[in-house]
């Protein structure tokens, strides 16, 4: 700033006379986020110059420039230059020298950024001012300038891709998000910024598949999904069948982008090295301008070593369909592609890896409209597998047809009572955490057990099995633990701990506590002779994974001693959804519930049969209370007992609802229902929740003096 009003005041003193036209140019450069971006300053005419100043509007989300860097200005041959950064989004360049300085043509400096992603301008703006010192005086050179832009570069070898696809207004979409490239390439790190356009889109869940299908967080917040995904061991960027899906729900009528934004990251293993990578947008297209419709089911029926039919469904298929090709991606190894069963008409199939393309050609143009064929899938894994329509799908009837495609889902089938169980177990920071692993409902004649077992190495090393009763083989490769054990002689393995995992565990700063330890496909426990697979259900666990939020459910019986609420269903909720659910016990009232980190509601349901309690007691109370008479223990849940029409209040009308219910006759305003409950907020971060005390009670009884709340 000192030399700017140094050059003002020597104008002013000495007056100015413009020389001779200069040129200033800052390049259009591309750029892969996470880099360095340097960007030329070029000029003409530059002769025998003494003072300049420029002014560069940027974009700071896009591009970050530090003026305190000695290195953020470069390859200016004189020196002393002052940068600065203005209002956070204009750089400033001041320099000023008694001795002159000339380029005829070429580069005066170069700025250097650290680009996040997107575009952005480089914009002149303000008045640039470039002098000479003749005669005694400071004499302004007039000029023209020329703005540039940072943009990114899009031939990268390393691509990420969202994809495309239709979805109906109203309904669930899932859109994929993978990648390309060299196949060797192996990150640790991965961190994506999603934009999306949350007036036609709502967000849902981040889900993953293949070597994604844990170690990885997912948020959103004012239309931008942030994605973290991180292993201290790499995965293989480009593996066959891993990508993430974004799930959400279509709120839209018309075409919506999905677009990466600033700030995505992917980092190399074992190195931590960038990797450039370019990233290819998306989009869900509204399928009600289609009028036609591919679809594949959501199965839940598959057990684990059989084989599973899924069907591939045509719908509203316009007459003459002479050709279409179809290209699938599935979940493999959790799936292999068995082949194509039950054509309506000849289809040719050929697989690769985790890719399925089915081609059709027939002159005749017959309907194809039904179920067209099954897709027959062995099921190996432990999870829900994704079936998806990918890359290049179309119907020609001597034009294309716009088609919407619904991707596919095949969950196992839940097997009563028959769990392989990965312990929830807590520990804090630089200390160990044995995770056991747990068998029960399996028949008593096991002869092979294997499983590879998945940790998030960013917060556990594994050390070694702390307890390994039947003399399982472990074997360790990355962050993936491999259990072997057979014998010839049937053996019960229920009950007891099969194993237990050793690890040292390291928690994350805030809330990211987490240590998952997942089951991963293929594994399989068998019977002795015949051997034969059994089904079961596959439980993850981990360190810190979920936490126990526990208290009591008792009878708002105030003044006198609260009664025990037994055998009640206590839920617990992330909104709508039910994420753990338990029943209440005996004697106490006592719960336990599990969740990871999160904010929670806890709502209750009475067991069936109770029989509603109200007596001439709670008439008068109520009739006492709308004449401005207080409940004896008035509080928000017997008040709102007392409002049995849900009108806002206590009134006559309540007091009259009550007294005929009590003589067996229920008045039509009479909404409320038979049981009314508190329903407590809480928020689970990295620690269990205890004390979560709540309480129910009877409509209509205002003061809490039903005798056998539980029969």
């Amino acid at each position: 700033m000192k030399h700017i009003l140094i050059t003002i005041l020597l104008i002013v003193v000495f007056g100015s006379t413009s020389f001779a036209d200069y040129t200033a140019t800052l390049q259009n450069v591309t750029a892969s986020p996470d880099e360095t971006v340097s960007v030329n300053l070029i000029v003409t005419g530059f002769s025998n110059v003494n003072s300049f100043q420029f002014f560069i509007q940027i974009d700071p989300s896009v591009l970050t420039f530090n003026p305190a860097d000695p290195f953020c200005i470069t390859n200016f041959a004189p020196g002393g230059i002052i940068p600065g950064l203005n209002g956070g989004n204009t750089v400033s360049l001041v320099w000023t020298n008694l001795t002159p300085f000339t380029i005829t043509s070429g580069t005066l400096l170069t700025i250097n950024f650290k680009y996040h992603g997107l575009t952005s301008p480089l914009t002149f703006t303000g008045l640039p001012e470039v002098y000479k010192f003749a005669g005694g005086q400071f004499i302004a050179i007039q000029g023209t300038t020329t703005s540039g832009s940072v943009s990114p570069y899009m031939l990268n070898t390393e691509q990420a891709h969202i994809g495309n696809v239709f979805a109906a207004t109203g309904s669930s979409v899932s859109v994929p998000l993978w990648y390309t490239g060299t196949a060797e390439t192996n990150a640790d790190t991965i961190h994506q910024r999603i934009a999306y356009d949350a007036t036609k889109l709502t967000f849902v869940s981040v889900t993953g598949s293949g070597l994604f299908n844990n170690s990885f967080t997912a948020s959103a917040a004012s239309g931008i999904i942030t994605l973290h995904w991180a292993k201290g061991a790499g995965a293989l960027l480009n593996a066959a069948g891993t990508r993430f899906n974004l799930n959400f729900t279509y709120t839209g009528s018309v075409t919506t982008n999905i677009t990466f934004s600033t700030g995505c990251i992917i980092k190399a293993a074992p190195s931590g090295s960038h990797i450039a990578v370019t990233y290819n947008n998306g989009s869900v297209l509204l399928s009600g301008v289609a009028s036609s419709f591919a679809t594949l089911p959501a199965l839940n029926t598959a057990v684990q070593g059989q084989t599973i039919d899924v069907p591939l469904n045509f719908s509203a298929m316009p007459a003459g369909i002479t050709s279409f090709y179809l290209n699938l991606t599935y979940d493999n190894p959790r799936m292999t592609f068995v082949g194509v069963l039950s054509a309506l008409y000849t289809v040719t199939s050929t697989s690769s890896g985790n890719t399925i393309a089915l081609s059709y050609s027939n002159g005749s143009a017959p309907s194809i409209n039904g179920q067209f064929l099954l897709l027959r899938f062995t099921y190996n894994g432990v999870g829900t597998a994704n079936i998806t329509f990918s890359g290049v799908c179309q119907f020609s009837n001597s034009s294309p047809i716009q088609v919407a495609f619904t991707n596919g889902t095949v969950t196992p089938a839940h097997v009563p009572g028959v769990d392989a169980s990965i312990g929830y177990v807590s520990a804090t920071s630089g200390s160990t955490a044995d995770v056991p692993v747990t068998f029960t409902g399996f028949p008593s004649n096991i002869g092979q057990v294997k499983m590879y077992i998945a940790y998030d190495a960013t917060r556990l090393t594994y050390l070694s099995l702390s307890a390994n009763p039947h003399g399982a083989i472990p074997s360790l490769n990355g962050n993936i633990i491999s259990v072997t054990w057979a014998s010839g002689t049937p053996t019960d393995i229920n009950t007891i701990p099969f194993v237990t995992l050793h690890f040292s565990y390291v928690a994350g700063s805030g809330s990211n506590c987490a240590g998952a330890v997942t089951f991963g496909d293929g594994c399989q426990v068998k019977t002795t002779a015949p051997e034969t697979i059994v089904p079961a259900n596959w439980n993850d666990g981990g360190v810190n994974v979920k936490f126990k939020i526990s208290g009591t459910l008792q009878y708002n019986s105030d003044p006198n001693p609260r009664i025990p609420l037994e055998g009640f269903t206590v839920t617990l909720k992330s909104g709508s959804n039910s994420i753990s659910t338990t029943t209440s016990e005996a004697v106490t009232g006592y719960f336990e519930l599990l969740a990871p980190n999160g904010s929670y509601t806890i709502e209750a349901t009475p067991k069936a049969g109770l029989p509603w309690f109200g007596d001439m007691d709670n008439v008068l109370a109520i009739f006492f209370y709308q004449n401005s008479v207080p409940l004896p223990n008035q509080n928000p849940l017997n008040a709102l007992a007392g409002d049995v029409n849900q009108n806002g209040d206590m009134d006559l009308d309540d007091v009259v609802d009550v007294f005929f219910r009590c003589s067996a006759i229920i008045l039509p305003d009479y909404t409320a229902p038979d049981w009314l409950f508190e329903i407590p907020s809480i928020n689970v971060s990295c620690a269990d929740v205890s004390n979560t005390n709540f309480l129910g009670l009877t409509s209509g009884d205002v003061l809490g003096i039903n005798p056998t709340p539980n029969q």
